[in-house]
């Protein structure tokens, strides 16, 4: 008996500082934010402005995607480990003459590496603008 439960504790401690750790990534991703709500994987968190911006980790702990719906409006995005900060990617679009919306996500793409899409206009249509994420090269517009 004390052998299955020395083991059972043995599985939940990694789980728990995985946990933990993850938590702490977050904090960093989204400076001066709150975790709202987890839900899996998946974490909720209030920016300082009030927006709310949400990150997906595989069961890993991994980065798998992350988004929002107020770029511009208080959404702060950092995800470090060479990707650049959303804040950064959206000023050099914009500094291109891009027009940008407030919607917004960061994933892997299999072809294309880690990307962000972002909503914008462009001669009054609304688009997506598709952005690698480590250099803010603008890879494609999508209707």
């Amino acid at each position: 008996m004390k052998r299955c439960l020395t083991i059972a504790a043995l599985m939940i401690i990694p789980i728990f500082a995985l946990s933990k750790a993850t938590e702490e990534l977050v904090k960093n991703m989204v400076p001066h934010g709150q975790i709202s709500q987890k839900i899996g994987q998946d974490y909720f968190v209030k920016t300082r402005a009030g927006t709310k911006v949400t990150i997906e980790f595989d069961r890993a702990g991994i980065l798998d995607e992350a988004s929002g719906l107020n770029l511009g409006k208080g959404d702060i995005f950092e995800p470090g480990n060479g990707l650049l900060a959303l804040e950064s990617v959206a000023k050099a679009l914009e500094h291109k003459g891009h027009h940008i919306l407030g919607e917004w996500r960061l994933e892997k793409d299999s072809k294309q590496g880690w990307i962000y899409e972002l909503a914008g206009l462009k001669e009054e249509e609304n688009v997506n603008y598709i952005v690698n994420a480590k250099s803010s090269q603008l890879i494609g517009i999508e209707d």
